[in-house]
């Protein structure tokens, strides 16, 4: 049973990952109209399973040790999508028994709605209190909520949000679908730490993400409203950066901001948060494919290069990341303007700004494919 149900297992992350590369392609709002990842390795998947409970979970423990192991979202994904064709299959045998099915189904209607709204936000949280502290179950709904499809709608309508408090002029603190996206991002965000602990406890928004992050932020994008093509930006306020250094959520906001800023041709925000993106993009790259489509605009940031690789012989953080990066997603970049891709911009960034040879990059990437 378990060597037929890792073949199909294989065969979804090659498809996620080839589905992770066309997402590279598309804008934010494209990406966000995309349906779920409907693959033969599911529908496999569930002719496996059947309607026999002790399979279905065996199959989910294989998910939850393997998400551990490898830190691979996709197995967020795929806990979701078999969740979903079980449920379009109508095996009740097994969807009546998930205690995740009734928030799966409620998160599934948010990615066909395009959309989340407050009656929406209003009954997933409900359903979270309905956890008990130190039930197994708040894993699996963090694994759901993680998924990258899920997870991205979830994190761009905190960014509508937030650009709502500015239209309006109100106080984040205050907006109740603000309130519910973060705790909703911040058990997402926590979903690996709670199956590799075991520690099964809601996870809860630290305050200071709404009084202090979320306003620094309402002011930052009321500036980039604002200010004249011309004006330079001003520097990154002292509470982000603090913020998106420590506050998995904080970084998730952040970042699908700036997206948003270079995808409307603002590449200046970047430069901007150049010293800041070389601290935080190990965590944000191990984190979402849709973050690769930042790489092409950072990597020769001189921030971003120092932080890359500062010597021949001196690893970093970011410099193994961003090896994994290429390793995972080769073939997934989109070209670039110029026609380059994005691996070639990162060689000729190495080479320039450190004596290593093409043929030396160019192996340290070969090792770590291999």
């Amino acid at each position: 049973y378990l060597k037929e149900v890792n073949t199909f297992l294989d065969q979804y992350i090659t498809d996620f990952r080839e589905h992770c590369g066309r997402l590279l392609r598309l804008s934010d709002t494209e990406r966000h109209k995309l349906p779920r990842l409907n693959t033969p390795a599911v529908a496999s998947l569930v002719e496996v399973v059947g309607p026999s409970v002790q399979l279905y979970n065996a199959l989910l423990r294989l998910l939850r040790t393997q998400f551990v192991t490898t830190g691979e979202f996709a197995y967020c994904a795929l806990r979701a999508d078999l969740l979903m064709a079980l449920h379009n299959s109508n095996v009740s045998q097994i969807t009546e028994k998930d205690l995740c099915h009734d928030y799966t189904v409620a998160l599934d209607a948010c990615i066909r709605d395009e959309k989340v709204s407050l009656r929406r936000l209003v009954e997933l949280g409900h359903m979270v209190d309905q956890v008990r502290s130190g039930d197994a179950a708040i894993g699996d709904i963090a694994m759901v909520i993680r998924d990258p499809t899920v997870f991205s709608r979830l994190r761009a309508s905190a960014c509508a949000c937030l650009l709502d408090v500015v239209e309006t002029e109100s106080i984040p603190k205050n907006d109740q679908r603000l309130q519910v996206l973060s705790r909703l991002l911040e058990i997402g965000a926590s979903a690996h730490t709670l199956l590799a602990t075991e520690s099964f406890k809601p996870p809860r928004v630290d305050k200071g993400v709404l009084t202090a992050f979320y306003p620094a932020v309402a002011s930052r994008i009321l500036d980039d409203l604002i200010r004249g093509e011309d004006d330079p930006p001003p520097p990154v306020d002292a509470t982000i950066a603090e913020y998106v250094e420590s506050n998995a959520v904080a970084r998730e906001i952040i970042f699908a901001y700036l997206i948003k800023r270079i995808e409307s041709g603002a590449t200046d925000a970047v430069a901007v948060f150049g010293a800041l993106l070389a601290e935080a993009l190990p965590h944000v790259l191990q984190d979402d494919c849709v973050y690769l489509g930042l790489l092409p605009h950072v990597i020769s940031l001189p921030e971003v290069v120092k932080a890359v690789w500062p010597g021949k012989k001196k690893s970093t953080l970011l410099h193994r990341t961003l090896l994994a990066v290429l390793a995972r997603s080769w073939r997934a970049f989109p070209p670039l303007p110029d026609g380059a891709s994005a691996t070639a911009v990162l060689l000729r960034t190495l080479m320039k700004h450190t004596r290593l040879s093409h043929v030396e990059v160019q192996l340290a990437l070969y090792r770590k494919i291999a």
